[in-house]
């Protein structure tokens, strides 16, 4: 080896080195460079070069793992696998998923349907007459809607019923007591000034009275107000009283039950001695009324609810108030002669001498109508008293079988003394002579 050639210390121990042995521990190469394959390391680095397989891993291209990745990929299960394309959903909200025909409903809303509209102010359905309703709908006030079958049955030649309260008093003494309860007056109970027929009457008694009805009641619910008085009562102290209806002719047994009573109110005492006057209203009679039968009546004295007065109520009579069903006739204006054709125009005028009320309009003519229909009008004061006008269909000769019929405006019609109508022929066609215009009248 030339002179000028300086050698490592490290080399010139191994190469002092007596065995391979001592070599190697000279270099400090450790065990594992008897292995013929594999990396090396020198002692120090043994040591962690064990350690490297459990401790440590490779630096991937995307960078190096940290704290919570390992849970996160743990946590992926199914087919989850991390590289899906999540373009396509939508983040869960807080009220829950939407399922299949949310969507749809949400599309069905339109205009300013919000969802959130108070709809406290519009009809449900109970209050409204649906398109395909069947059930049956009688109006009871002015504004209330009509059904056609309401108009069908009502309109043209029939028209509703038109009534007046009247009234009639049955007196005590024409009352009968049941066997042992209430008793009637005596001479003994004369007043000073004057004299009255009256019943004692307790609670839990009971008297009965009958009367014939005229044929004018229009067979509906009664209403029966009873004068009664007290003697020795306190003021404020209640009587109360009840009224039951039966109604009975030609043939009908009269000792039977009556139906439930109908009972006032408590009627609290005004003063000692005084007449006192309180109704039982709306009473359904019993029994199916026609004209002629007698209605009878079962009055007894209720149990007050507030605190009853001990005494006997006298009983002085009852007054019968019913509806009579008012008089009504038809009357007839002529529109043409009996042989000339219909023309149109206003054909008759007709003053009212009184008050009154229509109740119907009819119309016919002594030939049919040809070609087409035949249309009438009656003014009262100038305006249309229809709704729906009246019509001779073609081909007929009176309104008895119109396909639409007439309809009063107000059901029945009222007017006054004076009231002038008129009578006219809106449109015409062949036929129709010996026309003619009808009115169902009351007078008041």
């Amino acid at each position: 080896m030339p002179d000028d050639v300086t050698v490592s210390q490290d080399v010139d121990t191994f190469l002092k080195s007596a065995t391979k042995a001592v070599a190697r521990t000279n270099l400090g190469l450790g065990t594992a460079a008897q292995s013929a394959v594999g990396d090396f390391a020198t002692s120090t680095q043994g040591d962690l070069a064990d350690t490297l397989s459990t401790t440590k891993q490779d630096i991937l291209t995307e960078g190096a793992f940290v704290d919570g990745d390992k849970t996160k990929l743990d946590g992926i299960t199914g087919t989850n696998t991390g590289d899906q394309d999540l373009s396509g959903l939508q983040s869960i909200l807080t009220e829950g998923a939407f399922v299949d025909g949310d969507k749809t409903k949400l599309d069905g809303i339109t205009g300013t349907n919000t969802g959130d509209q108070d709809l406290s102010a519009l009809a449900t359905k109970a209050n409204v007459l649906e398109l395909d309703n069947t059930v049956s709908f009688i109006p009871s006030a002015d504004f209330h809607p009509a059904t056609k079958k309401y108009v069908d049955d009502n309109a043209g030649g029939g028209g509703s019923a038109e009534t007046a309260e009247t009234s009639v008093y049955i007196d005590a003494g024409a009352m009968l007591a049941k066997d042992g309860e209430a008793d009637a007056s005596t001479g003994a109970d004369n007043g000073t000034n004057n004299s009255v027929d009256w019943y004692n009457v307790a609670t839990g008694e009971t008297l009965y009275a009958k009367i014939a009805m005229p044929p004018q009641w229009d067979k509906g619910v009664i209403d029966v107000e009873l004068y009664w008085t007290i003697t020795g009562g306190t003021v404020g102290e209640n009587v109360k009283w009840e009224v039951a209806a039966q109604a009975g002719g030609n043939d009908d047994a009269w000792d039977i039950a009556f139906p439930a009573p109908t009972a006032t109110l408590d009627d609290p005492i005004l003063a000692d001695g005084d007449i006192h006057q309180i109704t039982a209203s709306s009473i359904t009679v019993g029994g199916s009324a026609t004209d002629g039968d007698i209605l009878h009546l079962e009055i007894a004295r209720a149990a007050a609810g507030a605190t009853a007065a001990s005494q006997d109520a006298r009983l002085l009579g009852i007054r019968l108030k019913y509806s009579n069903s008012l008089l009504q006739n038809w009357y007839s204006w002529k529109l043409g002669n009996e042989t000339a054709d219909a023309t149109i125009g206003i054909k008759n005028t007709w003053y009212a001498p009184a008050a009154g009320k229509v109740h119907a309009v009819a119309a016919g003519a002594a030939s049919a109508t040809s070609g087409s229909a035949l249309a009438l009008d009656v003014h009262k004061t100038g305006v249309t008293i229809f709704s729906t006008g009246i019509t001779i269909d073609d081909a007929q000769t009176d309104t008895s079988n119109a396909t639409t019929p007439a309809v009063l405006t107000t059901d029945p019609t009222t007017f006054n003394a004076g009231d002038k109508f008129e009578f006219e022929v809106d449109t015409t066609t062949a036929g129709g002579a010996g026309l003619h215009c009808d009115l169902l009248i009351s007078w008041d």
